[in-house]
């Protein structure tokens, strides 16, 4: 993909498919026959393009929650677990240059972000990182969204153990794109099936 041309946009979710045994066990788990085109086997990762000022210059960065980066999070300045933000050049090479790829979904254009939004977007992840946030996994495999997750654990499968879906769907619901509701009712491809099967996201070429 030509990611040079790429122009990214506030809210614009990244769809990360790995080719590790994990990535593969992830997809293969929570794959749905019935499912939007091209999500059948979903992503087993999921981030989101947030703005971010830092010295009165504003950016665009990789807003994610995981424990697989090895890159310091531009917020905090160390490798970390958890909510973290990083240049998306790396991490799209982190799984180009081992086989994977990412796609982008971006916002349809009725629901294009406003500078309201994008600053509440941006304002709500911010807090995440400060608060420095990490998700409950008992919790998490306990409720009854979560069997494909308590199917993953049962496997070992457990790297993406802080749920990145969780944090998206957190921020999807604070721009009003996913209604109110528990964050931890999705997985990284189910999140993502529903927001194509609302309208909200559509799949972006360039």
């Amino acid at each position: 993909m030509d990611w040079e041309n790429y122009r990214p946009h506030a809210g614009d979710i990244m769809a990360c498919y790995g080719v590790d045994w994990r990535s593969l066990g992830i997809r293969t788990v929570t794959s749905r026959l019935f499912a939007p085109s091209g999500l059948r086997f979903g992503p087993s990762h999921v981030a989101m393009i947030v703005p971010r000022s830092s010295n009165n210059v504003s950016r665009l960065m990789w807003g994610e929650s995981t424990t697989m980066c090895g890159h310091p999070c531009q917020f905090h300045g160390v490798e970390k677990q958890g909510v973290q933000c990083h240049d998306l050049h790396y991490r799209i090479n982190d799984y180009e240059s081992r086989g994977g790829r990412v796609q982008v979904y971006r916002l349809h254009w009725r629901y294009t972000l406003t500078d309201n939004q994008s600053a509440r977007l941006a304002g709500y992840f911010l807090n995440e990182l400060v608060q420095d946030t990490k998700y409950d996994l008992a919790g998490a495999i306990l409720s009854g969204g979560r069997i494909s997750y308590a199917t993953l654990s049962l496997l070992g499968i457990n790297e993406e153990r802080l749920f990145c879906s969780d944090l998206l769907a957190y921020l999807c619901q604070r721009i009003d794109v996913l209604p109110e509701g528990d964050p931890n009712e999705f997985t990284p491809a189910g999140l993502l099936r529903r927001l194509v099967r609302s309208g909200h996201y559509v799949r972006w070429e360039w």
